[in-house]
């Protein structure tokens, strides 16, 4: 912009005005003298209203909106919005699961395998970190139920991992893993933990009298999200010739205190869910898999499924050769 005039514009504007007030005050002024500076004040305000900016000057379009605040940075078309918010909260915590892998393999007694299978993403320094697993059925007779044996780990990345401590409570695991070397910020490790929980846990061939002492009338697999997680999977192995005919999926808050089964919906969560779906037989096994891109922390994500009763477990076995439709629960 040329600033030279600029200001003999203004110092004209302001020499405009000292005169019109001269001429208001001063007897025996033709009315034409009186209206020749109002004119060259409008000009002047004119100027100034319609006058070329440093950005139109540079060639930039006239018309377009020009702005005195900084205009932030646009995130990129290519990184999601779960991404971007994924790397804002692992950054802020620390730590990211960039893959969470989760299988329930059921047994014919009903008791299962459970297995985990998670990269850790370090965004600081991590020595270690603390897991859990709790068995989602307590016993109908009200006895204590606890897990088979201890867990069991093994490394997924070059960084060796162990297990620092184990504390069992009621139908709860607690464990401590420690890598080494520690992870420092931007290295990546992984780890692989299996854990047994006891027969009866899961309703295979019950009878009609033993169903109805369950807390509840269906089976349940599901997984608590406490840390920042690009994708959670989940994997639901039924015993050989056991096809689940009613399943469904749902999202619970994860509960506040300990020890606690939380039956608390989430149902906005909930809308973005698509599945389970149901494949195989593999190897004689049904599984019922889950996939859940950027799930929620705070959120317990599960795959339910009706049990299938004992007096009429053997015809749906039969059937399922010959029948392989289902129904999802809703």
């Amino acid at each position: 912009m040329r600033k030279w005039l600029d200001w003999v514009v203004l110092i004209l504007a302001i020499a405009t005005i000292v005169a019109q007030i001269a001429l208001v005050s001063a007897p025996n002024v033709l009315p034409i003298a009186q209206l020749i500076p109002l004119v060259v004040l409008v000009v002047c305000a004119a100027y100034f209203f319609m006058r070329p900016t440093s950005r139109q000057l540079e060639g930039t379009p006239p018309g377009t909106p020009v702005s005195t605040f900084e205009v932030p940075a646009i995130t990129s078309p290519a990184v999601s919005p779960g991404e971007s918010a994924y790397k804002f909260f692992a950054k802020r915590y620390g730590i990211g699961y960039g893959e969470v892998k989760v299988s329930c393999t059921i047994l014919g007694d009903g008791s299962a395998s459970i297995e985990r299978q998670v990269t850790v993403e370090a965004y600081s320094q991590l020595s270690s970190l603390e897991t859990s697993l709790l068995i989602p059925e307590p016993s109908p007779s009200g006895k204590k139920r606890g897990f088979s044996s201890p867990p069991r780990i093994e490394p997924t990345t070059d960084y060796s991992v162990s297990l620092v401590r184990v504390v069992e409570r009621e139908r709860k695991q607690f464990a401590e893993i420690a890598f080494s070397p520690e992870l420092r910020e931007d290295e990546i490790g992984g780890f692989k933990m299996t854990e047994n929980i006891p027969p009866g846990v899961y309703a295979i061939d019950l009878s009609k009298e033993e169903l109805e002492k369950r807390k509840t009338p269906y089976d349940y697999f599901g997984w608590n999200i406490d840390r920042p997680t690009r994708a959670l999977h989940l994997r639901v192995y039924f015993p050989d010739g056991v096809k689940p005919k009613i399943y469904g999926s749902e999202v619970r808050y994860a509960p506040v205190m300990q020890d606690i089964t939380t039956t608390r919906l989430q149902y906005e969560e909930q809308k973005h869910i698509m599945g389970p779906s149901l494949v195989g037989p593999e190897g004689g096994r049904y599984i019922l898999q889950l996939d859940v891109g950027f799930p929620m922390i705070g959120l317990i994500y599960i795959v339910r499924w009706q049990p299938i009763p004992k007096r009429v477990g053997e015809a749906v076995k039969a059937a399922n050769s010959v029948d392989g439709g289902s129904e999802s629960i809703k």
